[in-house]
């Protein structure tokens, strides 16, 4: 029996866990024997999946050194791989595990290339990724997300040949998917009010300020009212910023155990994101069969059914007439059926295929 270890290091509220786990609930579908491998920094805030093996890094007083040192040692040293045939590395920050006898079985996760380019915002994320980026060479695969992906590694790591491309699957059914959407079209024919989501972090290139200006162009419109959900921790800037300046339809919600929940009780979903690896949010949204307006983005453009969705990421006036075309039924159903047949080409069956390829 093939055995693989799915090496996790991120918090079970990140994208990436969630991309991670479907990689480790595949493994035991094709019965292999699977284990899952939690690292875990003591600073950093968040649940942690309950299986598997944990394995605590140090405590420092600075967050960045923390992640640099744990990730570039101590986890390194403290892993025991027990001649496990494959090693899936959830993140390229893992790269001292490709050590000589473990770099022919180790497949590594690279997720975006954000560290290199201008949205870079953390000095540490970038030291760390120029250390890793050249020494993928060593492993016996990457793994990413889309093509645009594939061909920005070839040009810029000369990975040509070993990249692998293998996109989430959805984890909603189509019945449920329909049911959500037809809850939504019943609230724009009664003019009850609609729920615009946005799901991010307060990062300078995901773009939220942008998100809460939407919002303040629609405080005195309707029917049917909007109202904003944005899923975020804000950092001190925003929070003061609405401090200064309520927005009576505008909710902000810190921090969710299950963000399944907002995609199945909101109506749109918006990404102003300025660079996105693989724009999940948006991914999850239209498996729930949600209409969505996001950033004019090269990954984006390889998921979204429709190329009106993508918009420019700073002229809120496009993203304020498109929201407005959707409180039409027929406007909405129709790009909510395009959306959720689009995301459902994205199968579960067909992940489970490209991953008994990757592991062949």
């Amino acid at each position: 029996m093939t055995s693989i270890d799915v090496v996790n290091g991120s918090r079970t509220s990140d994208g990436i866990f969630r991309v991670n786990h479907q990689v480790y609930r595949a493994a035991q579908e094709l019965g292999l024997d699977a284990r899952w491998i939690e690292f875990v920094d003591p600073s950093q805030p968040g649940g942690r999946f309950p299986g598997g093996i944990t394995l605590q890094g140090w405590r420092l007083p600075n967050r960045a050194l923390e992640q640099g040192v744990n990730r570039l040692w101590v986890f390194p040293h403290r892993y025991r791989d027990a001649g496990r045939d494959r090693i899936l590395l959830g993140d390229p920050t893992f790269v001292r595990f490709l050590q000589a006898n473990r770099a022919d079985r180790a497949i590594v996760r690279v997720n975006d290339l954000r560290p290199l380019t201008p949205y870079s915002d953390r000095v540490s994320a970038r030291w760390m990724f120029r250390y890793a980026l050249p020494r993928l060479r060593r492993a016996r695969q990457i793994l990413v997300y889309t093509q645009t992906l594939r061909s920005e590694l070839e040009q810029i790591a000369g990975l040509s040949g070993r990249i692998f491309v293998l996109p989430p699957h959805i984890e909603v059914t189509s019945e449920f998917a329909r049911a959500r959407m037809a809850a939504s079209v019943a609230r724009i024919h009664t003019g009850d009010e609609l729920t615009v989501l946005c799901v991010s972090t307060d990062r300078p290139y995901k773009n939220v300020g942008f998100f809460l200006e939407l919002a303040r162009a629609f405080e005195n419109e309707g029917p049917p009212n909007i109202r904003f959900v944005l899923v975020s921790r804000l950092g001190p800037g925003l929070e003061r910023e609405l401090a200064r300046s309520f927005r009576p339809n505008l909710t902000v919600v810190a921090s969710v155990p299950r963000v399944e929940g907002y995609y199945e009780t909101s109506d749109v979903l918006v990404s102003p994101s300025r660079y996105e690896g693989f724009g999940l949010p948006v991914f999850e949204a239209m498996s729930y069969g949600l209409p969505v307006l996001a950033t004019d983005l090269r990954p984006l453009r390889e998921i979204v059914a429709r190329s009106e969705a993508l918009l420019p990421p700073d002229d809120l006036r496009p993203w304020v007439e498109r929201l407005r075309s959707l409180r039409d039924e027929r406007s909405y159903e129709r790009v909510a059926r395009e959306n959720l047949e689009r995301a459902q080409e994205f199968s579960r069956e067909r992940f489970l295929r490209g991953f008994a390829e990757l592991m062949a």
